[in-house]
């Protein structure tokens, strides 16, 4: 029972709320309401009242989670601050434009599919197009199958453009390699790998983001725990299938074939290519509704700290150096591609045949370029290979089923100092980075490939033909 004296003011307060719930009403009035699915929580979406977000970029998202639940939340294994993919988003959003680059090996080249199934790369610049219908959105898929974040460190600029607003880089698969495999003939260090291509696209201004994807053929285990440590160090999101489909395939091994090609559980089919598109259009969907972040960048100040971080700046020691340590000076990288076709018709990497010795010639092979050769004593030689901070090297096939041979690669005809660069090894059909120099002088230098009268392949490895097959695929230098 009410006192008889407060009924006034009972509802006089009442008049209040009902007059503040009109004016609510009113200014919201023009904005439609969208039911979220639940896998959002509320506030998903910061940008109160935003005409585009509520009404073009929530019902996507919706879709999104109506289309895989658990996985789909899963799949985000770090978001970090955000802040350069809410810097680049929020350029689409005000300019109407923004050009992305895709770079990885044959999961992102679409190896698998059937011509009329779209890859991951080509679904992301439709999502986004759906959400701004009236932007030029740029995306170039530059995969290169059987390569790795060590290829794309030196030769990521021949493949996508350089001033690219977004970078995606696929490579966990087969970055596997290089942590399970090394000999003493090989330069190789995911890690290492890895921060240099993330350092340089960095500096440029860029946003970049990691797909980690997984395949079947392998255990849990694979270069996404290496380009963990990076993403965590350079505040880089980092979407991963692995995460989302291990458990999922795990529970129900009959759904394999959901995901990936049938016979080939290494690569994913059209289902699978349409779930790393919407993950990553999840999250890029959700930056583009947040505030950004802009000086002087009071969002990020905490009252528990003295001072504020600039969430875009690199930072000035690598992730082995010690606090204390003087920086070191990012490398300036050489590259030279067989994958690679100039606006001539001419190849970028051309190898000039040595009198007296056979031959290597320029193949493809399924959507791959090599030069090759297999004749014991076959030599090519690169010139004008430019050397910055004394290191060559040759990025080459290896395989455990093809019958690769080694090489024996030298430079400046300095052959006595050849490095033998073995081909076979225990793991699937890859490129890798072969050391054969260090201590160069800055300048051009010419590297020397001959086919080596050894070879690590066994008649049992499922080989045909010669066991001294070699495949050169780029020469690198820093």
């Amino acid at each position: 029972m009410v006192a008889v004296g407060r009924t006034p003011a009972l509802v006089a307060g009442l008049l209040s709320l009902t007059a503040i719930s009109l004016l609510l009403l009113t200014h919201y009035e023009s904005v439609p309401s969208v039911v979220l699915n639940p896998f959002f929580a509320p506030d998903s979406f910061h940008v109160s009242g935003d005409r585009e977000c509520v009404a073009d970029i929530a019902p996507l998202r919706d879709t999104f989670a109506s289309n895989w639940g658990v996985p789909l939340r899963t799949s985000l294994v770090r978001a970090g601050t955000g802040a350069r993919v809410r810097r680049a988003m929020e350029r689409l959003r005000k300019e109407r434009r923004i050009t992305i680059g895709v770079l990885g090996g044959s999961i992102t080249f679409g190896h698998g599919l059937h011509n009329e199934d779209k890859r991951y790369a080509q679904l992301v610049q439709e999502g986004l197009a759906a959400a701004f219908p009236d932007a030029e959105i740029v995306v170039q898929n530059g995969a290169v199958p059987a390569t790795g974040t060590d290829y794309f460190a030196a030769c990521y600029k021949h493949h996508v453009p350089a001033d690219a607003d977004l970078f995606i880089l696929e490579g966990a698969v087969n970055d596997l390699m290089v942590q399970a495999n090394t000999d003493a003939s090989v330069h190789q260090d995911v890690i290492t790998d890895t921060e240099t291509l993330v350092r340089e696209l960095l500096k440029g201004g860029a946003a970049v983001m990691m797909l980690s994807t997984w395949g079947m053929t392998n255990g849990y285990m694979n270069g996404a725990d290496q380009h963990s440590t990076v993403a965590e160090y350079y505040d880089v999101p980092r979407i991963s299938t692995r995460a989302a489909l291990y458990q999922y395939i795990q529970a129900h091994p009959d759904a394999a074939e959901e995901i990936f090609v049938h016979g080939d559980l290494g690569h994913y089919n059209a289902h699978g290519h349409r779930f790393m598109a919407e993950a990553i259009l999840d999250h890029l969907l959700e930056q583009a509704c947040k505030p950004s972040y802009t000086p002087p960048y009071a969002a990020l100040h905490g009252a528990e700290l003295s001072a504020q971080l600039d969430p875009f700046a690199l930072p000035p020691l690598r992730i082995r150096q010690r606090l204390g340590d003087p920086p070191l000076a990012d490398p300036d990288a050489f590259c030279k591609s067989s994958n690679v076709q100039l606006p001539d018709g001419t190849w970028q990497l051309e190898g000039e045949t040595v009198e007296g010795h056979p031959p290597f010639e320029k193949i493809v092979w399924h959507d791959k370029h090599y030069w090759a050769a297999e004749e014991i004593g076959a030599r090519v030689i690169f010139p004008d290979v430019e050397v910055s901070g004394g290191f060559l090297g040759l990025y080459y096939l290896r395989s455990g089923s093809m019958g690769l041979g080694n090489l024996r690669c030298w430079a400046d005809g300095n052959e006595g100092a050849a490095k033998l660069l073995i081909g076979h090894w225990g793991y699937v059909s890859v490129g890798s980075v072969g050391a054969v120099a260090t201590g160069l002088a800055p300048g051009k230098h010419t590297l020397t490939c001959e086919v080596d009268k050894t070879t690590h392949a066994q008649p049992g490895d499922h080989v045909e033909g010669s066991m001294h097959k070699t495949r050169i695929i780029a020469v690198i230098a820093s």
